[in-house]
């Protein structure tokens, strides 16, 4: 237990380092948030909230860009896990523990930069609220934030968690793949790991179009209506996390036995 808390602290501080040093973060986003601030108040045009739900919307990509870059950078240091005997599963998911947090805090972040700037930029909005006139898309994007604040259409949270972490999932299995096949393979390794995925990829996609997946996982229906949701069942959600804890057990299985990251 002690040696995996460790692994998680370094693991944090290992990945705030992959961007900046910590006093340089916080300066950072305490001048971007200000500069937001300042330029929502000043000009009112909707480009900063705009730009915040883009950056929001983007993170879905963090986990996946914060496990990657720590994976390589494992390459040019002594790996933490030869400092730490643990198995694999351990090891990886105290790497996923590290960037949740980074998920979560850069989440919250930027939440409250487009709540704030969104205010800022439409005054008005209680004119959107009440219909009385034409609601612009960052005003159904706003109500659904409000929504969240009020625990409302929560599995959109879910959904959008998840897939975030499906997405990185996906990737630390082709990255070791690639890394398992590059000493016997060399350079065509990350075009077979590529290739892999997309097979099973597709060999998913037609099993998810079949009766029988319909039979096995349509139950359970979730009220997605008016929105773009991607999961419409329970039964969707237990498919996709039983493909996962899969990825994750091969990534594990890779890194105890043909991987040396």
């Amino acid at each position: 237990m002690n040696a995996g808390w460790n692994l998680l602290k370094k693991e944090l501080a290992f990945g705030i380092r992959l961007f900046a040093a910590p006093k340089i973060y916080v300066w950072i986003v305490l001048i971007l948030g200000a500069l937001s601030v300042y330029l929502a108040h000043r000009f009112q045009t909707g480009a900063v909230s705009h730009i915040w739900l883009a950056v929001i919307y983007l993170h879905a990509l963090s986990p996946s860009i914060f496990m990657l870059l720590s994976l390589r950078k494992e390459r040019e240091h002594s790996p933490l896990w030869l400092q730490l005997p643990l198995p694999g599963w351990k090891l990886l998911l105290a790497k996923y523990a590290a960037a949740a947090a980074a998920f979560v805090a850069g989440l919250l972040t930027s939440s409250t930069l487009l709540l704030l700037t969104y205010t800022l930029e439409y005054p008005n909005r209680a004119q959107y609220l009440a219909g009385s006139v034409e609601q612009p898309f960052i005003e159904n994007e706003f109500r659904l934030f409000l929504g969240f604040l009020q625990g409302k259409q929560m599995t959109l949270i879910i959904e959008f968690v998840s897939v975030s972490i499906g997405l990185s999932v996906t990737l630390v299995l082709m990255y070791l793949i690639a890394a398992a096949f590059q000493h016997r393979i060399g350079r065509w390794s990350w075009p077979a790991a590529v290739a892999i995925i997309t097979a099973v990829t597709t060999l998913e996609y037609l099993f998810e179009e079949s009766s029988a997946y319909r039979f096995l996982f349509g139950w359970g229906d979730i009220d997605v209506s008016g929105t773009d949701a991607v999961f419409f069942a329970v039964g969707h959600y237990v498919w996709f996390w039983i493909n996962l804890a899969i990825c994750f057990y091969v990534s594990s299985w890779l890194l105890d036995r043909m991987v040396e990251v």
